[in-house]
């Protein structure tokens, strides 16, 4: 990496966000170095060559746990969630269609929760460069509670709306 190390880059991504999984793939054999990289919560530090036997399964294992982990779900109901990382709206293990609008506008509110999504954060997000009449969000707000359970999203008066999550 030209102007960073690989343990340097790691490091900044550690000041705002301890979950992302590393592998570091490294000449380095120096035991600084090494030391230096234990403390950065790294999944593997290898060195280089690396055959593909050693590098698979730690591949296939950071794909499974980034699957499986639960802080991408929001709970509507004990049995309805949107998991944002598959952008997909399960109710009793059924997926339920939801347009690009309704998805843009359910990860807004997820985003958001606890606060409400504003009226210009709504036009941001969703209309962007077109204009967000009061009729087409009342629209898209009606068509998208039709699929969520009763009563999770909330109008809050002159502000905008906000989801109500269940955990």
């Amino acid at each position: 990496m030209p102007k960073l190390s690989g343990l340097d880059m790691v490091r900044k991504v550690r000041q705002n966000d301890k979950k992302t999984q590393f592998i570091v793939l490294s000449a380095f054999t120096d035991k600084n170095y090494l030391l230096d990289a234990i403390d950065l919560g790294l999944v593997k530090y290898l060195t280089k060559p690396i055959k593909h036997d050693t590098i698979f399964p730690l591949l296939l294992q950071c794909a499974k746990e980034s699957f499986e982990d639960e802080s991408n779900k929001k709970y509507l109901t004990e049995t309805a969630y949107y998991d944002s990382f598959e952008s997909i709206l399960r109710i009793e293990e059924e997926e339920i269609k939801l347009t690009k609008s309704e998805i843009s506008l359910l990860e807004l509110l997820c985003k958001q929760h606890p606060k409400p999504a504003t009226y210009e954060q709504l036009q941001s997000d969703i209309w962007q460069d077109e204009y967000m009449s009061e009729n087409a969000l009342r629209l898209l707000i009606r068509d998208l509670r039709k699929k969520l359970p009763t009563n999770c999203i909330k109008n809050i008066s002159k502000l905008g709306y906000k989801i109500e999550l269940y955990r």
